[in-house]
């Protein structure tokens, strides 16, 4: 087998050209894994202009239900657009929003393990730019505590870059006054924000794995969506980061069970 082999793309004319190791189910799976840009990339040996734009709003898998929680002989059922759900969780990106590309956005995503679906359930961007005093910061947190309560879960990372080192001793002091017994997860954020989000999302948008609620594409999030890239700078991706740091560092198992903690430090 000469090196020429291994400058060729995977497949020509539609056919694999090397159906023993890379049939067409193999490569179908390894297209979904890895994402259409680095399987185009890498397998087809196509360029891709990093100044374009990443996603398209028609890649969006949307739904409209919210979460029934079952209760049934002490134990405990949640399902969302009919799906059993096995994990959730929440991040929340601050800033304080005083720059054009800063949000402080917090992602609610849950997940099906068994099909592999992730549901984004709920995207809040909280304007912080107009604060006059800690009471205004406190009741901005006292609203996301709120969700964190709705959706059943007791616990939030949060990212402690920059003004984030602030939040979660004032959201114990919240969380406290509300006697709410909440789980903070401090995260210090070190890899590069626009390569995270592209290698978490686009394999999950390419294979239509991730689902967002109607109720996201109706905030900033969807403007972020469409307008990502590669080689943009200071464009606006806080959501986008938010989402990313979700599904890679907060989901933890739901309680099956009355009285189980959800996730504990």
């Amino acid at each position: 087998m000469t090196d020429d082999f291994f400058h060729m793309p995977i497949i020509n004319r539609g056919k694999s050209i090397w159906p023993e190791q890379f049939p067409e189910e193999v490569i179908q799976r390894l297209r979904l894994k890895v994402g259409e840009f680095a399987f185009m990339s890498q397998m087809m040996l196509e360029f891709y202009d990093t100044n374009s734009t990443v996603f398209k709003e028609e890649q969006i898998v949307h739904y409209d239900d919210d979460i029934i929680v079952h209760h049934h002989n002490n134990e405990i059922l949640y399902l969302l657009n009919e799906e059993k759900l096995h994990r959730g969780g929440c991040f929340w990106d601050p800033s304080l929003g005083k720059s054009n590309s800063d949000a402080s956005v917090v992602a609610f995503v849950f997940v099906n393990d068994e099909t592999q679906h992730y549901f984004v359930h709920e995207m809040f961007y909280l304007d912080f730019s107009s604060f006059y005093s800690q009471e205004d910061f406190r009741n901005q947190i006292r609203t996301v505590i709120l969700k964190i309560k709705q959706l059943k879960l007791n616990h939030i990372f949060v990212e402690v870059n920059g003004i984030g080192a602030l939040i979660p001793t004032l959201m114990k002091q919240v969380a406290k006054d509300m006697k709410f017994k909440l789980y903070i997860e401090p995260y210090f954020s070190k890899t590069s924000k626009v390569m995270r989000i592209f290698e978490t999302l686009e394999p999950l948008i390419t294979s239509k794995s991730i689902l967002f609620h109607s109720r996201v594409l109706r905030t900033p999030f969807i403007q972020e969506f469409v307008d990502f890239s590669l080689a943009k700078k200071d464009q606006k991706d806080d959501g986008l980061d938010a989402l990313t740091m979700a599904l890679k560092h907060s989901l933890r198992v739901l309680p099956r069970f009355e009285g189980r903690v959800l996730f504990s430090n």
